[in-house]
């Protein structure tokens, strides 16, 4: 059985820029929630 090499390649570079998009988006929901809290935080005190 021959894989394919260059198909298998592109298939992960596809999963790789899949995962990146992903926890990019994560990781700014994270900052923008943790900035929302600090604010809401100041403003109490």
């Amino acid at each position: 059985m021959k894989i394919n090499l260059k198909n298998l390649i592109i298939m992960l570079i596809q999963k790789i820029q899949i995962f990146i998009i992903m926890t990019s988006q994560q990781m700014r929901e994270m900052i923008v929630s943790q900035f929302t809290i600090n604010a809401i935080s100041k403003g109490n005190q």
